[in-house]
């Protein structure tokens, strides 16, 4: 039975990271053609390969015992490799790596599809890396980016409550020119791992583009996933309106044998922690106009 959400979320982006011990195997030719036969079968029928070099600098003393570093990087010869999965719509995609997979959803219905979404993914990945169920997980995300958008003629501070709503009133005695205080942090050690609930403010200059993704996931334009927007996000954009991303970051370190089971159980656990995070920045107002189902 599927648990009750809002009709008119402000769920921007959700992520699922879980990192395992190196899949031996990885780099066999005939893997990446395999594993993609069976994401086929699951609706994904997009596949970019993403190749990655590392590079260092040797660090040196100078004449007057300053650390410099080499003009000429040093270049790993091993190469890295992510292979990207996205499905026909681009609101879901998966990456590949050799010790661990992420999955990214901009269409998120509830979270017991989502977990049997990730459980398919999972279990084709097994069929081409039997190897996995000898290795170690050793560590499982999930992150909830929010983008709250008012309504017209509202404010953010009538969706989110004062404690979780950053004041860019906050005296400072540091002379200063220019700048506000737009977000706030917080930090909780949970039965589950540490729990980040970060609010961050933005108010847009006239001329400024929207930044709403945050860097670290961002991605390149052939993998980037569409945007559902909400049906008032694009008037009150264009309107320059105030705007917070509520971002819930659950990262949960562990120590246990691959197992998919397990890993939808854990999944389970982290959501009974990640749910009432969100609800206890969010104000009634904020649920009535979002329509609870």
């Amino acid at each position: 039975m599927f648990t009750k959400g809002y009709q008119h979320a402000p769920l921007l982006m959700t992520l699922v990271d879980i990192r395992f011990s190196s899949i031996p195997d990885f780099y066999e030719s005939e893997k990446l053609v395999q594993l993609e036969s069976l994401f086929r079968d699951i609706g994904f029928v997009e596949k970019v390969i993403e190749k990655q070099q590392e590079m260092s600098f040797e660090l040196k003393s100078d004449a007057d015992g300053k650390i410099v570093h080499s003009a000429k990087p040093t270049v790993n010869q091993h190469e890295k490799q992510r292979w990207i999965f996205l499905n026909l719509d681009r609101t879901l995609s998966v990456y590949v790596a050799q010790d661990g997979i992420s999955i990214k959803s901009t269409k998120y219905i509830c979270h017991e599809e989502y977990v049997q979404s990730i459980s398919k993914i999972l279990s084709k990945l097994v069929q081409v890396f039997s190897s996995l169920l000898k290795g170690v997980t050793a560590r499982i995300g999930t992150r909830y980016l929010n983008l709250i958008i008012p309504l017209e003629g509202k404010d953010v501070a009538n969706y989110l409550k004062p404690e979780w709503l950053p004041n860019n009133s906050i005296p400072t005695e540091v002379d200063v020119e220019f700048g506000v205080h737009n977000r706030l942090m917080m930090n909780y050690k949970t039965k589950y791992g540490a729990l980040r609930v970060e609010s961050n403010k933005f108010t847009p200059e006239p001329n400024a583009s929207l930044s709403i993704i945050p860097n670290e996931l961002q991605d390149s334009p052939e993998t980037a996933l569409s945007i559902q927007e909400l049906p008032w996000w694009g008037e009150q954009i264009n309107r320059k309106v105030s705007y917070v991303i509520l971002d819930i970051d659950l990262s949960n370190p562990i120590r246990i044998m691959f197992d998919i089971e397990g890993i939808v159980d854990l999944l389970n656990k982290m959501r009974k922690l990640t749910r009432p995070a969100f609800n206890m920045c969010i104000t009634e107002e904020a649920k009535q106009d979002w329509i609870e189902i």
